[in-house]
């Protein structure tokens, strides 16, 4: 088994305007990131020649999602980048690359993909792309999933394998 590690969380706090843009002041949310617990990549389940750190996220996924709790000071849309390769062996080439956050264990999540579409094999297939909120003053579990691979099928090359997840916050 390969692990995945969330080496770097990509924080975007943008700012928003109200009324008149020369008397407005911006809102600002801070955000606390604390208890990160990396995932554990491991080949897909699906017969697809991909890997995968997502059960528990979506029934029938395989490998260890991450985890992160987050505390904002004002509730906070919370959106996932696709998966960003940080090792892979040399013959894995993927066009599929998803990646997955839910909120607090829930039914609550939000997926996105590179260009290369999704996968079509539940439970990738039309998941959910609309950021989720993450209310203020409040601990929220974020599990952070991921499948890279291709829709054929067959087996990943053998290796090790380390994607990151980035995550924008913006307040709301």
């Amino acid at each position: 088994m390969n692990s995945f590690n969330l080496k770097m969380l990509l924080i975007s706090l943008s700012a928003s305007l109200t009324g008149n843009a020369l008397a407005a002041s911006p809102i600002y949310a801070q955000c606390i990131i604390n208890n990160t617990v990396s995932g554990q990549i491991v080949q897909s389940n699906s017969g697809l020649q991909a890997v995968e750190a997502s059960g528990g996220i979506l029934g029938g996924a395989s490998g260890s999602p991450g985890q992160i709790t987050l505390n904002c000071t004002t509730p906070t849309l919370l959106t996932v980048l696709p998966p960003v390769k940080i090792t892979a062996p040399s013959g894995f080439n993927p066009t599929v690359q998803q990646a997955i956050v839910q909120l607090n264990g829930t039914s609550a999540y939000t997926a996105t993909s590179n260009g290369g579409g999704q996968f079509s094999h539940t439970p990738w297939g039309n998941n959910a792309t609309a950021p989720l909120t993450i209310p203020s003053n409040t601990s929220s579990v974020v599990n952070l999933g991921l499948i890279v691979g291709q829709q054929t099928q067959g087996t990943p090359a053998p290796g090790t394998y380390s994607y990151r997840l980035q995550l924008l916050l913006t307040p709301n």
